[in-house]
């Protein structure tokens, strides 16, 4: 009788820490690569804001290695029907343009590059015609997918408020948009978005432009509207790029 007892308060005790365990490993959430699949693709830390005309140059410090950086750029219009933009680095990176919308309304492009080493790097971005104003954004972007660039869209028409549609490649994405207006819309009242995206700036020369740089994070590949309704431009002025990061 005592050996049954026993067992019991054994086989008690064992399935109380098994149901403990669950519960710790419910509340931490999945830490592991297998089961229920990997982080959320995101950005780390603060983006970077630079605005001024000509070239502007983003210092980062305390980058992760390995991480993909994402620069968003935009300006009015320039005389040749759309202001080009360079982006550079020291140390040197391979900076590839995703997205170039450049037509009959402001400007704007968007880059990327992997950072290997990481550490400490100066990023410049240059309007290649001097005289004109920029704004641009550096964003850190971990656990990114190995082959992390999905769709793209170019909005190069012009139109009053920002609305463009992507339809996303993978279920787990952030979706990256830079519209700029050449009308110096004025933003500082607030905008009303399409769909619930992070701002994260909105900049505006009342001599030269507007530039609003905002994500959305897409959870299940399918098409999305991005933009906003208002406020808009007098003219049909807004251009707008947006690009697909896929994460792992």
């Amino acid at each position: 009788m005592r050996k049954i007892l026993l067992s019991i308060l054994i086989l008690v005790s064992l399935a109380s820490v098994g149901q403990n365990n669950r519960i710790l490993l419910g509340l931490m959430g999945n830490s592991g690569s297998g089961g229920g699949g990997g982080s959320n693709v995101s950005v780390s830390g603060s983006p970077d804001i630079k605005q001024g005309i000509g070239a502007v140059v983003h210092n980062l410090t305390g980058v992760t290695a390995g991480t993909l950086l994402v620069v968003t750029v935009g300006s009015e219009l320039g005389g040749d029907g759309g202001v080009d933009f360079s982006v550079t680095s020291s140390p040197t990176l391979t900076w590839t343009k995703r997205a170039d919308a450049t037509g009959a309304g402001g400007s704007c492009e968007i880059y990327t590059a992997v950072f290997s080493a990481g550490g400490s790097i100066d990023i410049t971005v240059d309007a290649l015609l001097n005289a004109f104003w920029q704004s641009s954004v550096c964003y850190k972007v971990v656990n990114q997918a190995a082959s992390p660039i999905g769709n793209f869209v170019n909005t190069t028409t012009g139109v009053t408020a920002p609305n463009s549609s992507i339809t996303t490649t993978n279920a787990n994405s952030l979706i990256f948009v830079v519209s700029a207006d050449y009308d110096a819309t004025d933003v500082s009242g607030g905008i009303t978005y399409r769909g619930s995206p992070t701002e994260d700036a909105k900049n505006r020369n009342s001599a030269h432009g507007t530039s609003v740089h905002y994500r959305y994070q897409a959870t299940t590949a399918t098409s999305y509207t991005v933009g906003w309704t208002a406020p808009t431009a007098t003219d049909p002025t807004f251009n707008t790029c947006v690009l697909e990061i896929k994460g792992n």
